[in-house]
């Protein structure tokens, strides 16, 4: 098959988690002007007092005593516009227990995350978290840097004793240590504390290494023989410098290549600053947490933070968050349901995998609008007239059940599932029918009006008819209530976008649906885990939530939606908490909604684990039932094909 890949941007906010109040901004906010140097200007070996350390023969002498920004030109617009206002991911939940990062960096080559703890271990893992390996090279250590991204070779920072180790990922093994202590010493835990690599080809060893001392606020700067030498441990020190006077507590370096930039973190003050590397000062940001230790930065501006307390790793993701989607999975699924729809507009649920579809059947209600829904997103990847005519039939069925509802609102089984309601809104703002959205408009008044004592009757408040209905209804099921509501209030807030008689009723909505996930649902999830259906309910409230204009009056509550849909991530890709009866790519697809609505970091690999479960006709077969469900295909290519 010819892979048509397009890359989708999705712009808004990564949310969130762990509730963690912010309120901060990235902010090149000129604290200090100029940068202060180290009064030591020791140098060894080095041919030239106060050489450029770059040899380049750009910025400012680091020995000289510092120059004023203002004197140097400073081209720089690569990532200056980090933002720490977002709410990052934790995503050193599965590193060891007891683990205490304190280093970081990212290998752009291998797409891995190096995290060195000062209890002798280092591991690596995707940028989600997931996929981790963990070494234990003992010492405390306290940084890590990568000189060359394609030979597994590791340099990892080391404090009291302050050195540097050779370690080879490729077979586990520590190849020569370097000791720093002629130059750098310091009281426990204030001696080194960050380390970066910073390459030059113009170099005899490819680049020099910058190591953070943590007590004075310097940078000294190191020739190692990486090049030279496989077994030789001897140092040729360059030179040191301060990058901010006044600051102390450095803990954490990083170095940009694409515009010759350091990233030096400080831990007491809370900083992130920006300089040359011959030590001159470009920008500073707030850091919103406490114990940063590490800093490493993607080259597409993902940050990752090692917070030195409770195998903390922050995850900020770049505010160019994207997610790759295969359009012939798109287009193959599109037709598949095309084919599958019945001459009346509706759908069937499910067939035996291979059976022959029924065309002249009449299928059910409460699955056709959510299967139908995701012809509008196939039409961003393509044009097709039958999905056109698939979509125009089912608003004629639907069109035929709004008669029968008007006749008695009351009565549930004549009633329009909550995801119809939904087709019916995204139907008419794109086909705009002024005699059919007046008839869904008091269809759907009439429904939130058809309530009574057992279903509802607070007269503050029409939608707790429709919810407790639901309640009612799945009283053996009730992991699944959540999902169902969630369900209802999207309905209601697509209603809402088209009469604004409904935005009360939306409003609502989300108020009950925030309650019951807080007392009730949340606290059964935890006493239980494998909940039935409780991967879809942590999925579909926490899309609805976070793509709400309302969100932000829910973000506590994302946040913890949020983290406990990411411990269901597989490796592979596949979301469930191991109970779901209708096969796992439905969960799955819902978290595929939930993980792209907050920009997760592994709306990707769920992303890519969905498309691979569609065959080469657009088919998902439940191989432990031999089932093709039209309305999982449905609602798999809406999540595929979904776009902020």
């Amino acid at each position: 098959m010819v892979q048509m890949i397009k890359q989708i941007q999705l712009n808004g906010f990564f949310l969130l988690i762990l509730g963690l109040t912010l309120g901060l901004s990235a902010c090149g906010n000129g604290k200090h002007s100029s940068n202060g140097a180290d009064e030591s200007t020791e140098t060894e070996d080095t041919g030239t007092e106060g050489e450029d350390p770059t040899g380049s023969g750009g910025g400012s002498d680091p020995t000289s005593g510092g120059s004023d920004t203002t004197e140097e030109s400073i081209t720089y617009d690569f990532c200056s516009t980090l933002d720490f206002t977002q709410n990052p991911t934790d995503i050193g939940i599965n590193l060891p227990s007891g683990d205490e990062p304190s280093g970081a960096d990212y290998n752009d080559t291998t797409e891995k995350l190096y995290i060195a703890d000062d209890e002798g271990n280092l591991s690596r893992m995707n940028k989600d978290g997931s996929g981790i390996t963990t070494w234990n090279i003992g010492g405390d250590l306290e940084g890590v840097a990568i000189a060359n991204e394609s030979n597994g070779i590791i340099y990892v920072g080391v404090e009291n004793p302050d050195g540097i180790i050779e370690f080879d990922t490729t077979t586990g093994t520590v190849l020569r240590t370097f000791t720093l202590t002629t130059w750098m010493t310091g009281a426990d835990n204030a001696g080194l504390e960050a380390l970066a690599f910073v390459p030059n080809s113009a170099d005899s060893e490819g680049g020099l290494f910058y190591a953070g001392h943590q007590g004075e606020g310097s940078v000294y700067v190191f020739r190692l023989p990486i090049q030279s030498s496989a077994t030789s441990t001897d140092v040729t020190f360059v030179t040191s410098f301060v990058p901010v006077a006044g600051y102390t507590d450095l803990a954490s370096l990083d170095y940009d290549a694409t515009n010759d930039v350091i990233f030096v973190g400080y831990d007491g003050p809370n900083q992130l600053v920006a300089v040359t590397p011959s030590g001159s000062f470009i920008q500073e940001w707030d850091l919103p947490q406490s114990d940063q230790e590490g800093v490493a930065l993607s080259s597409n501006c993902d940050v990752f933070i090692a917070q030195d307390t409770d195998k903390k790793v922050w995850y900020y993701a770049s505010t160019d968050f994207s997610v790759t989607v295969n359009e012939d999975i798109i287009i193959l699924l599109a037709n598949r349901l095309a084919e599958a729809q019945n001459d009346d507009g509706s759908f069937d649920w499910q067939i035996t995998a291979g059976d022959p579809l029924t065309p002249t059947t009449t299928g059910y209600q409460n699955v056709t609008g959510v299967t139908a829904l995701g012809f509008f997103l196939a039409t961003n990847y393509g044009s097709d007239p039958d999905w056109q005519e698939a979509l125009e039939a089912t608003a004629s069925y639907f069109d035929t059940k709004m008669d029968t509802l008007l006749a008695n609102p009351t009565d549930t089984a004549n009633n329009l599932s909550c995801p119809n309601w939904v087709f019916l809104s995204w139907y008419l703002q794109d086909n705009p029918n002024a005699t059919l959205e007046t008839e869904t408009n008091t269809a759907f008044d009439a429904l939130l009006d058809a309530r009574d004592t057992t279903y509802g009757d607070d007269a503050s408040i029409r939608f707790d008819g429709v919810a407790n209905r639901i309640i009612q209804a799945r009283v053996s099921i009730p992991g699944l209530i959540p999902w169902d509501l969630a369900l209802c209030v999207e309905g209601v807030g697509a209603m809402a976008e088209i009469s604004t008689d409904f935005s009360q009723d939306y409003t609502d909505a989300l108020e009950f649906l925030a309650d019951y996930l807080n007392t009730t649902f949340l606290p059964a999830y935890d006493a239980d885990n494998s909940y039935t259906y409780g991967d879809l309910s942590l999925a579909m409230p926490l899309y609805v939530l976070a793509t709400s204009s309302e969100s932000g009056l829910y973000s506590d509550l994302i946040d913890e939606l949020y983290t406990r849909l990411f411990a269901l991530v597989d490796e592979s890709g596949l979301v469930t908490n191991g109970s779901a009866d209708d096969g796992e790519a439905q969960a799955t697809a819902y978290a595929l909604l939930g993980l792209k609505a907050v920009e997760s970091p592994l709306a990707q690999r769920v992303q890519d684990y969905l498309e691979s479960v569609v065959d080469a006709n657009g088919i998902i077969i439940d191989s432990s039932t031999n089932l093709e469900t039209f309305e999982i295909e449905g609602e798999a290519l809406r999540a595929l094909g979904y776009v902020q």
